[in-house]
């Protein structure tokens, strides 16, 4: 009785088991009798055989090139580099001022030139104005200067045509205006105050400065107050705003004068920086009022002033920096803006107190 239930409960199995051990019988004796079969098989082997190999070919030859474009880029960066470096140098050894318009360079030493770079420093190349912006030449942006806040300006830059004399800028105008009027305030308001320092011909350094107000009639972007050598003709001019008390020793004689003007220390003095400062009256105003001032330098009759940084823009090839890009050529791209802050004058300081107007 046991017997029977165990055959019948695995049934189903034996004769499974049997159609297949029918089945196998029935090729074998099948391929032995088929002529040609052994050439079928040997083709089916070998074509499973080279898809493989194919698969594993291509997983081969990909890690290879991936490996290929690895290091190529990684030789383009570092050439890259290299030209950037360069143009660190070349601006550290010349005047503010100095532009590059295209410098090739061999960074491998094969030969073959494989970087080049560009510098850009002047307003001329930038929009005209300062602070410049070198990626948006329609738009003259504006320094955000808050209170106590210092903006520094060299006015001379390197002559394009000798490198290690100076030429002088002496014609710009200054535009400022407040963040938010102030309410209840005056319809001005002491804000800036400008330094210039220069050098006399002995060497000697001297100065001239002075405050002018922001005024409530002209305190827009599009009309704010300004003053400078050579004046935008706008309704927001500060009178006399470019002129100062001054004591002049150069000559061994003290000569002390009342009024004396941004364009007259400019002729007689080499090396020239201008700091502009915000010094808002906080007894004009309350203690929650804005006090954020917006600066900027525009140059007149083309005098391209220095901006506040320099762009570099420098690209390296893996091999020939010449090739065409046709040729999968290997390029990087490094653009950086560089301020010019830190090689500025120390004497940025003064000992002051605003009073109201």
């Amino acid at each position: 009785m046991k017997v029977f239930f165990y055959f019948y409960l695995f049934r189903p199995f034996f004769i499974r088991k049997n159609r297949l051990n029918v089945f196998l019988r029935s090729f074998r004796s099948w391929f032995m009798r088929s002529e040609g079969s052994a050439l079928l098989v040997t083709l089916l082997l070998m074509s499973v055989l080279m898809i493989l190999g194919l698969g594993f070919g291509k997983l081969i030859i990909d890690a290879i090139r991936l490996d290929y474009d690895i290091v190529q880029a990684g030789k383009s960066y570092y050439h890259a580099e290299s030209a950037i470096e360069e143009a660190l140098f070349v601006i550290d050894r010349h005047l503010p001022g100095y532009e590059v318009f295209q410098k090739k360079g061999d960074a491998s030493g094969d030969g073959v030139q494989d970087y080049r770079y560009s510098i850009r420093a002047l307003s001329s190349s930038s929009g005209n104005a300062v602070p410049c912006n070198f990626d948006a030449l329609e738009d003259a942006p504006w320094q955000k200067l808050k209170l106590n806040d210092s903006l520094t300006l060299p006015l001379f830059r390197a002559d394009p045509d000798f490198l290690s004399v100076e030429e002088k800028i002496q014609n710009f105008h200054i535009e400022y205006y407040l963040k938010s009027w102030p309410s209840g305030a005056n319809e001005k308001i002491s804000a800036l105050r400008w330094k210039i320092f220069g050098q006399t011909s002995s060497g000697d350094t001297q100065a001239i400065s002075q405050y002018v107000p922001v005024l409530e009639n002209f305190n827009r972007v599009s009309d704010p107050a300004n003053f400078g050598t050579f004046l935008s003709g706008s309704g927001g001019e500060i009178i006399d705003g470019d002129q100062a008390q001054f004591r002049d020793c150069s000559d061994g004689m003290c000569v002390f004068y009342e009024k004396y003007s941004i364009a007259t220390f400019l002729s007689k003095h080499e090396h020239n920086f201008i700091v502009l400062t915000n010094v808002v009256n906080l007894s004009q105003i309350d203690s929650e009022d804005e006090t954020t001032l917006y600066v900027r330098m525009l140059e007149d009759q083309n005098d391209s002033l220095v901006c506040n940084s320099v762009r570099i823009e420098a690209d390296g090839a893996a091999d020939n920096i010449d090739a065409p890009l046709e040729l999968e050529q290997y390029v990087q791209n490094l653009n950086i803006n560089i301020s010019l802050s830190d090689f500025l004058p120390v004497f940025d300081f003064a000992l002051y107190r605003t009073t109201a107007l």
